[in-house]
């Protein structure tokens, strides 16, 4: 091997070196998982700075940090929860940019391609040695860390541009701004209260039978398709101002609210 080549090899470990210690990772954790920490204490002696969260909630709020380079969810059976996490995550402008690598104990073909459909990097099965989820990081840090900067940047800029919506209860009316431009839109009063009731339960998935008894109690006046007929009805009066994707459709649960497309306020 001559000269050149040793140095050239030389300057890549180093700069790989560098990226190790200048990214912090997030490691967010099933909070009914019985091994917690392994894959923590396993980064943690890789030389990474790590941050944890516990639970879907935690972990959205956690990783909206701009210090946060990469987001290992560390699931112990792939559920409902964590697909929906991933589609969150993946979706709020602060964070869709960051590489997520999915962590956990299931697997099938199916649930393989759900998730990296759902818009993971990656997908690692436990248990894993070390070496396999570090040379996974270490592929997503030096692909993407000549952008994750920019991106930041680019993301925290257009935080400024999110829509602002008000919930008026007392005219059953929403109230949206956009970028200082305040217009009216009236829903139905079982539309108003669906949508309603999602944002308060923001980001998190809401079965069909839970709205209909949110609705009616255990009156079968509503089925739980007549559910779908509403939230169409609702998304085509939000499609008028182009946020009919705060509500986000959970593949076999329900729906939910999508708190990244609009800062709202409860009435």
């Amino acid at each position: 091997m001559n000269v050149t080549k040793c140095l050239d090899n030389f300057n890549e470990l180093s700069y790989q070196l560098n990226i190790i210690n200048s990214q912090t990772i997030l490691v967010v954790q099933d909070p009914l998982c019985n091994d917690k920490g392994i894959v923590e204490n396993q980064l943690k002696k890789s030389g990474y700075r790590i941050k944890t969260a516990s639970g879907f909630q935690e972990g959205l709020r956690a990783s909206t940090s701009s210090e946060i380079s990469l987001v290992v969810l560390d699931w112990d059976e792939a559920t409902e929860i964590s697909l929906a996490f991933i589609i969150a995550f993946k979706q709020n402008p602060l964070t869709r940019n960051v590489p997520l690598i999915f962590v956990t104990s299931t697997f099938n073909d199916q649930i393989f391609v759900d998730y990296l459909q759902a818009g993971a990097d990656d997908y690692v099965i436990k248990p894993c040695l070390n070496y396999v989820l570090g040379v996974r990081i270490r592929f997503a840090l030096l692909q993407l860390d000549k952008f994750l900067t920019s991106n930041h940047s680019i993301a925290h800029h257009d935080q400024a541009k999110i829509p602002k919506l008000k919930f008026d209860s007392s005219q059953r009316t929403l109230l949206l701004d956009k970028e200082g431009k305040v217009v009216s839109i009236e829903l139905c009063p079982i539309g108003y209260k669906l949508l309603y009731f999602l944002a308060q339960h923001p980001d998190r998935p809401i079965s069909r039978i839970t709205l209909k008894n949110h609705l009616c109690g255990e009156n079968d006046r509503i089925d739980d398709r007549s559910i779908d007929v509403y939230i169409r009805r609702i998304r085509l009066v939000l499609s008028k101002n182009k946020i009919e994707e705060i509500i986000r459709t959970v593949r076999g649960v329900g729906y939910s609210f999508n708190s990244s497309l609009v800062t709202y306020l409860l009435a």
